[in-house]
């Protein structure tokens, strides 16, 4: 049951443990949850503006986002300290402002039977379904990457991009094909973004990339559970390099001067001028999170 001021909503639906090392109760006694809507449970979809104007109306899921690293629950003390419930918000929005479709997100408190669990963030998840929702199609169009694995369609494209990556790209072809399947400018603009947050736990994993299984389907990359970052002021994420991940594509990348270029024009475009990344403007979203939150927390 979602209750807000203006409305509120009521659906049958699962619930399941959502995450990785978050599940654990040694890593945080407070866990991450998935809702889903299935005909099984009751009603398919929930359908309800729960993000505005410009989001979906309908879902097949939701996360609840309890935020684990950097959280008061989290077992390090260096952590405990500097626990804000703002970052992975903050870095979706930002995709968004940067010009690329990107999950949404609100708090809430979250009562279980009636035992409150703290504030959590409600959002999307960018599976097959928001690919539909965002993209137009079915749901069975599209191929989903989440890390390391498929969680929707198949790997033949991701198989064929990995290859092209390993050939690497160095001539005007070899980049001209790249162009036909990925998305050049919002592959830029998420590496800007995790480099510019200098990102602790990326991209072994962390991370989503789809694509529509039609003529002209490009691959695009979608933050997600960034919770480590903007942390130290010396941490550098530029240099990481993990096999099979965005950042490998990124390195081989960087052989190719016409990626360099338009590497170097989207960087101008952040982070000069009223850019989305000037201090300013990236300030100015991120005191609006914490406005929302500091009340709550109280």
């Amino acid at each position: 049951e979602f209750i807000d001021y203006e409305s509120s909503v009521q659906i049958h639906a699962g619930l399941r443990i959502h995450g990785r090392s978050s599940r654990k109760p040694m890593t945080s006694p407070k866990h991450s949850f998935r809702l889903l809507f299935k005909a099984q449970y009751g009603d398919g979809t929930l359908r309800a503006p729960l993000f505005g104007a410009d989001a979906a109306e309908g879902f097949d899921t939701l996360v609840l986002h309890a935020t684990s690293n950097y959280s008061w629950t989290f077992p390090l003390v260096e952590q405990r300290v500097r626990a804000q419930y703002t970052r992975d918000a903050w870095a979706k929005e930002t995709q968004r402002a940067m010009g690329h479709a990107s999950a949404h997100t609100r708090y809430v408190h979250l009562y279980i039977n009636g035992l409150y669990w703290g504030i959590y963030a409600v959002s999307e998840r960018p599976d097959a379904n928001f690919m539909a929702s965002y993209f137009g199609g079915r749901w069975e169009d599209y191929d989903v990457r989440k890390g390391g694995e498929t969680v929707d369609g198949e790997d033949r494209a991701w198989r064929t991009l990995l290859a092209m990556s390993a050939d690497g790209f160095e001539s005007e072809e070899s980049y001209a094909a790249l162009l036909d399947v990925l998305d050049i400018d919002n592959f830029i603009d998420y590496m800007i973004l995790n480099h510019y947050a200098g990102n602790e736990n990326w991209d072994y994993g962390n991370w989503y990339a789809a694509r529509r299984r039609a003529p002209g389907g490009q691959w695009r990359f979608f933050v997600w559970d960034m919770e480590s970052i903007l942390g130290r002021v010396g941490e550098n994420s530029v240099f990481v390099r993990h096999r099979d991940r965005p950042t490998e594509l990124f390195h081989r990348l960087r052989d190719n001067p016409a990626f360099r270029e338009r590497f170097a024009s989207r960087v101008r475009l952040h982070l000069t001028g009223d850019g989305v990344l000037t201090p300013a403007q990236a300030a100015a979203r991120y005191e609006r999170h914490a406005e929302i939150l500091e009340s709550a927390i109280l």
